[in-house]
């Protein structure tokens, strides 16, 4: 198999560019299937070796960072407008609650990034929901990368953060939630770090 894609380059490159992982419109949140597109998170998976970066068998390969970055960009968006017809649904129609429907803001969109979380929403009581959003076009069981300001904001909003990881988007959009603080939540491994010499 190390062979054939070895031999075969644009493998994934052709991949990565098709619709499935890569999708240039948002599919609609089904008003029908509301209670059906949310599933339980994946199950803990084997744990990552962290020495497999030196592990002989690594293969090079050109990458695109400022094309595959726009692309990330472009998902992210779609995944966060996804999520937030996705909340006011939840209220609207799931909660009956038509006014906190109409609060429901993507902070992401109408102030910017760093606040840690993309929408700011409520629960059926009103207290407040901070939703951070992270959309592929894979499989549940496909890792996201989550930034420190994120982790921060997750443990110290620990009862009102919560973690909708879209996944399939391209296909069938749907989302498992993690709740709390992250680095209670997942297995945090570092990629990278910020050096001073």
């Amino acid at each position: 198999m190390l062979e054939w894609l070895a031999g075969h380059p644009d493998f994934y490159r052709e991949l990565a560019d098709g619709p499935v992982l890569s999708p240039v419109l948002r599919p609609p949140v089904s008003a029908a299937r509301l209670q059906q597109l949310v599933v339980a998170p994946p199950s803990s998976g084997a744990k990552v070796n962290l020495d497999d970066r030196d592990d002989p068998r690594v293969r090079f390969f050109k990458t695109d960072f400022v094309r595959r970055d726009a692309e990330n960009r472009r998902l992210g968006r779609l995944g966060e407008e996804w999520a937030l017809e996705f909340e006011r649904r939840r209220l609207h129609d799931v909660e009956k609650r038509p006014d906190l429907a109409k609060r429901v803001e993507w902070i992401a969109d109408t102030r910017g990034d760093g606040a840690g979380y993309d929408i700011a929403s409520f629960e059926s009581d009103e207290r407040p929901r901070l939703v951070e959003v992270k959309t592929t076009g894979a499989g549940k069981e496909f890792p996201f990368m989550v930034t420190a300001n994120e982790v921060r904001v997750s443990a110290r909003e620990q009862e009102r953060y919560h973690l909708y990881r879209v996944f399939e988007f391209g296909r069938d959009p749907r989302l498992y939630v993690l709740t709390g603080d992250l680095a209670k939540a997942c297995r945090l491994e570092p990629t990278q770090f910020r050096a001073r010499p």
